[in-house]
């Protein structure tokens, strides 16, 4: 079974040209990358919502109202238009970007989190971290190893939806980094 983080490995080393380009670091900023494709993708339009491309600046910090409003969002998306994907990524797609709020030692102490911030998180446990401009580049050993992951995990109409999604993706960051 596929987990959030490894769907996070795949979109974005796909979106990355297969690892060839980096991206960017910053957990809500991918975040909201992938959410505004995944949107393009099931309904072949973007309206990705301005008020959620707001926080993309913040690093760690999302706002109550930003993961209440956000998850309801993609909520409504994905039960209006997820038929597209199969059951089982429509549900890890879920999992992946519905933000939460994670206690550290108290309800009010701890920090948002979901499956993409798990996966920076790893990258950072692993020792990878982003460039003085915030960004993750690929190792060599690390693409080859999520390209074997593609083939051995994922089956042929999982592998062309996650095609599809980070193909938009790529877009999404392309224009992102030309506003910076």
């Amino acid at each position: 079974m596929v987990r959030s983080y490894e769907l996070v490995n795949v979109l974005l080393y796909l979106a990355s040209d297969r690892g060839r380009k980096s991206i960017p670091f910053n957990w809500l900023v991918l975040t909201a990358e992938i959410a505004e494709a995944l949107e393009g993708y099931l309904t072949n339009q973007t309206v990705f919502l301005e008020r959620f491309v707001g926080y993309r600046n913040a690093e760690s910090f999302a706002p109550a109202w930003f993961e209440d409003s956000f998850n309801k969002w993609l909520e409504n998306l994905i039960s209006v238009h997820g038929l597209k994907l199969n059951p089982s990524l429509r549900d890890l797609i879920k999992e992946t970007l519905v933000v939460g709020w994670e206690p550290k030692d108290g309800p009010s102490d701890g920090y948002n989190t979901n499956g993409v911030n798990r996966w920076r998180q790893l990258m950072i446990q692993t020792g990878h971290f982003s460039d003085i401009y915030g960004n993750f580049t690929w190792t060599v050993p690390d693409a080859e190893w999520v390209a074997e992951f593609i083939e051995r995990e994922l089956g042929e109409e999982t592998r062309n939806h996650c095609q599809g999604i980070a193909d938009l993706i790529k877009k999404c960051m392309e224009r992102d980094t030309s506003h910076q």
